[in-house]
């Protein structure tokens, strides 16, 4: 029997025998290697690396966008430790 999981990308099934990648961000969803433009020599880095993950478009826009609020934060808290310390 075949395992079954729908691609986040085209909604259709994902079969065992067909390329596939797993988004390392926060959805986790499983995506056709051919919906998302990756090619097999991609895939095989990404399987061979610990240190290479592939992240779809929106887990990257979110970690972008957080990324920057983070920033935001660490230069207020800069601003106020040096305010506070003339």
């Amino acid at each position: 029997m075949e395992n079954k999981t729908e691609c986040r990308k085209c909604h259709r099934d994902i079969s065992d025998c067909e390329a596939r990648v797993v988004c390392r961000g926060d959805c986790a969803g499983m995506f056709h290697s051919k919906c998302v433009g990756l090619e097999k020599e991609i895939l095989d880095a990404i399987a061979e690396s610990e240190n290479v993950v592939w992240m779809c478009e929106p887990c990257v826009d979110w970690f972008r966008a957080f990324r920057e609020v983070v920033i935001k934060m660490l230069h207020v808290q800069q601003s106020n430790g040096q305010a506070q310390s003339k």
